[in-house]
């Protein structure tokens, strides 16, 4: 977190609950907020990792992926599967880099099994055959 922004709990609107503020800042266009979210979201792992989970299905989609790598918790495996499986390229490889950071074989093995799987990684879904289709 930045010198310039307070720490987020000290600018979370009143009636929300940091945590719901911090995964909607993940959004941001101005860079020290969501920097205090991440470090926000980071240094509370208990209360990110479901909504994190949670934020698989809304615009901070991508960023959640990559945060629940980070976070290291295997929970989070079944979930960034099926946002893979439903996602575009874009939160494809968030799910990838998040899978990428998971220290557990399991995530490694999914890893592996999206890459090859037909269709499977987001580097695939963005390239096109020599026909140009």
């Amino acid at each position: 977190m930045t010198d310039r922004m307070p720490p987020l709990d000290r600018w979370t609107p009143v009636g929300r609950r940091t945590t719901d503020y911090a995964v909607q800042l993940l959004r941001s266009t101005h860079p020290p907020e969501v920097e205090a979210a991440e470090a926000w979201l980071l240094a509370h792992p208990g209360e990110a990792v479901p909504a994190l989970i949670g934020a698989l299905d809304t615009p901070s989609a991508q960023a959640a992926a990559e945060l629940l790598g980070e976070l290291d918790d295997p929970i989070s495996i079944e979930p960034l599967l099926a946002a893979h499986e439903r996602g575009g390229t874009g939160l494809r490889r968030a799910v990838e880099a998040g899978l990428e950071r998971l220290s557990s074989p399991e995530a490694a093995a999914a890893l592996t099994h999206l890459r090859h799987a037909p269709g499977g990684g987001a580097v695939q879904d963005s390239h096109h055959d020599q026909s140009g289709r």
